[in-house]
């Protein structure tokens, strides 16, 4: 091999080289912008699956705060019994009489205007005065009914504090006991 054909062989060698790292450049770096791009793509659709999870969290707290309020109207509605009509208070406080072994005797005055003002405007609401008188048989069946008075589902106001009078040895705990006390309970106007 002469000189000359020695330099050829190598340019044409060095040409292939080249002509081949060219080449591969050219496909790691096609292949390198591929793997991004699905890299990217992956990216976005975890933000799309995460943003869409998050939203379904949001929508179902929503749901059920929706949940909540919607009965919450017809507890409202359910907590004002017509003014013409308070029979539903009466066998609620009769229930826990009965439940409680206690006698009552109840007292109620006619309904009255209630001084409840919103946004300016009087609230077609009435307030009727009533007074309670219960005798129960101890302190615990004292307590438990006035826990459960508590629980009342309707609108009502104390307008004098609670009295307890023991009847008997003069012993709070071991004797009869007799609880009043005066309140207000708020009904809807059938006007």
């Amino acid at each position: 091999m002469t000189r000359s054909q020695l330099i050829r062989a190598l340019i044409t060698d060095a040409v292939v080289i080249a002509a081949t790292v060219a080449l591969s450049v050219v496909a790691i770096d096609l292949i390198s912008w591929r793997m991004g791009a699905i890299r990217d793509s992956i990216a976005a659709k975890k933000q799309v699956a995460y943003s869409i999870q998050e939203e379904q969290a949001n929508n179902a707290a929503l749901k059920s705060a929706f949940d909540i309020l919607g009965s919450a109207d017809t507890q409202i509605a359910d907590s004002f019994p017509p003014s013409d009509d308070i029979s539903s208070f009466i066998s609620a406080i009769s229930a826990f009489g009965a439940r409680h072994g206690v006698v009552q005797t109840f007292h109620l005055n006619t309904p009255t205007p209630a001084p409840i003002v919103m946004n300016g405007a009087g609230l077609p609401i009435f307030s009727v005065s009533y007074s309670l008188t219960v005798q129960a048989p101890s302190l615990t069946s004292t307590i438990a009914y006035l826990k459960d008075f508590e629980s009342l589902q309707y609108f009502t106001g104390a307008t004098d504090g609670i009295t307890l009078s023991p009847i008997g040895t003069g012993n709070i705990q071991t004797d009869t006991i007799t609880t009043g006390f005066n309140d207000i309970l708020y009904v809807r106007s059938q006007h």
